[in-house]
């Protein structure tokens, strides 16, 4: 028996569907759903409340059958009358990574035409930068993975309490500091489960880093100014806290009391984690196949403990946590836009002619593949024929 996935009845009435006359192979699910996901406003309830967790094997399980699971949108041409079927960008699969990665080279590309860095006359390792990276962490002494993950969203129902829209509150303190400015948001995950996320901050104003080697050729450019560093809690004082309490050291820390932080300047022709530049470092997992239609990473997985390559790990933790959430993976507003160039851009974009396409919903592949072989020449069917294609086109 098939599923019929996210298909209206008028769609399924019009594909004839009869799930008892099919002859496709069962699907070999982990769970029990089919494919399907959950109800999120439950999900997020009960994992709050602890009663499940992102360590949960059945929730393992009933992701990697969510995104393994085929669909395709169906778009009608009103001037045609032809029916397409586009696959869906879920997270995990090729098609989303696709997206992703043309929105990482589409911002890459419009901060490239701009000078956010400039050197200090006669020293080689200071510079000016309008660049700021941030890493933030959770404690686990405060925080579950759970509400951590809950923290990261900037709203929360109205019959919860936990903790929320933390992200802004460290972006009011980084403003409060540095002046006005624009971020971009990377929810990450780590290889316990919990998030990690980053911030690509712009600055109206240039702030002096210096340069300090890590391991290695790896080295950082790091805020020098001791006033700043006093007011972010990351002076020579702050740091001798954290060494003999991290604990009372991160409770009084003036801008992030959740956990730890990392702040960095990012300059020119600068590397991070081996990425090109600091955009694909905050890509790097949303812009990553994990599913079967682009390889095999998850179809050998009962559960995503069971993954011993710690990067598919992480980027499975991201896709499941944020989905679980209901996070955007990637966050940025008009005030990021704007100091990168990318605001025109896409309001020019929107002058574009109205299309001719029209959106009906989702549709399960398997009552798409039901459809063409239903209508199929019934002429001596040879049985060594083979499939016809799908008609599909791609859409973003």
């Amino acid at each position: 028996m098939i599923s019929a996935g996210y298909a209206s009845q008028a769609v399924l009435e019009e594909f004839e569907v009869r799930p008892e006359l099919t002859d496709h192979p069962q699907t070999c699910w982990r769970a029990g759903c089919d494919g399907r996901w959950v109800d999120p406003h439950w999900l997020y309830e009960v994992l709050i409340k602890g009663s499940v967790t992102i360590q949960d094997d059945w929730l393992h399980e009933t992701f990697l059958d969510y995104i393994e699971k085929q669909l395709r949108s169906e778009f009608y041409n009103n001037e045609t009358h032809e029916f397409y079927y586009a696959p869906v960008a879920k997270r995990g699969n090729m098609y989303y990574a696709v997206r992703k990665a043309a929105l990482c080279d589409e911002i890459s590309e419009a901060m490239s035409g701009i000078v956010f860095d400039e050197p200090v006359p006669g020293f080689r390792n200071l510079r000016w930068t309008r660049l700021l990276f941030v890493t933030l962490t959770f404690d686990p002494r405060k925080f579950t993975a759970e509400e951590a993950w809950a923290a990261l969203k900037s709203t929360r129902p109205e019959d919860m309490d936990n903790i929320y829209n933390v992200i802004n509150g460290f972006a009011a303190n980084i403003s409060k500091i540095f002046g006005t400015n624009g971020k971009l948001v990377s929810k990450e995950a780590q290889a316990n489960g919990y998030p990690a996320p980053h911030l690509l901050i712009v600055l109206d104003q240039p702030v002096l880093v210096r340069r300090k080697k890590i391991k290695g050729d790896l080295s950082k450019w790091y805020i020098e100014d001791p006033e700043f560093l006093r007011r972010l809690g990351k002076d020579k004082g702050s740091r001798r806290a954290v060494r003999e309490d991290y604990r009372a050291a991160i409770d009084s820390n003036p801008v992030w009391k959740h956990g730890f932080f990392d702040i960095e300047g990012v300059v020119s022709d600068q590397k991070f984690g081996g990425r090109k530049n600091v955009c694909a470092y905050l890509f790097k997992y949303m812009a990553k196949c994990i599913t079967k239609d682009h390889c095999h990473s998850t179809s050998s997985l009962r559960t995503i403990k069971d993954c011993k390559d710690h990067k598919l790990l992480i980027a499975l933790y991201t896709h499941l946590c944020n989905k679980c959430f209901r996070n955007r993976d990637i966050t940025y507003g008009k005030g990021f836009k704007t100091r990168i160039g990318l605001l025109q851009k896409q309001q020019k974009e929107k002058d574009k002619e109205p299309s001719l396409w029209s959106y009906l919903g989702v549709v399960d592949e398997s009552v798409i593949v039901d459809r063409l072989w239903r209508r199929r020449p019934a002429l001596d069917p040879d049985p060594q024929d083979e499939m016809p294609d799908l008609p599909m086109v791609e859409c973003s």
